[in-house]
C-alpha cells in the first residue's frame, strides 16, 4: 500500500493550491493569488484542505462547493 505525498487542489479555473505531506499533516501552498491567505497552513487530510479552499472560495467569490476537487499528485 503506497500512500500519497502531495496532492492538486483544483477549483473550475485551476489550481488553487498544493498540499504535500509534513509530519502528521499537510501543508498548503498557494498556487493562485486568491488563495495565498491559506498558504502555510497544516491540514489534517488532504480533503480538509480543499474544505477550506471551498469555504475560501465561497466567502470571497460565492463559487459552490461542486467547483473542486482535490487530485493526487505524483
Amino acid at each position: 500500500m503506497t500512500t500519497e505525498k502531495s496532492y492538486i487542489i483544483e477549483i473550475e479555473t485551476g489550481a488553487a493550491g498544493i498540499v504535500i505531506a509534513e509530519g502528521r499533516g499537510y501543508r498548503f501552498y498557494s498556487a493562485a493569488k486568491p488563495y495565498a491567505r491559506l498558504e502555510g497552513a497544516i491540514f489534517a487530510t488532504p480533503r480538509q484542505a480543499e474544505i477550506a479552499v471551498l469555504a475560501h472560495q465561497k466567502r470571497h467569490r460565492g463559487y459552490s462547493a461542486s467547483d473542486a476537487v482535490a487530485s493526487r499528485r505524483r
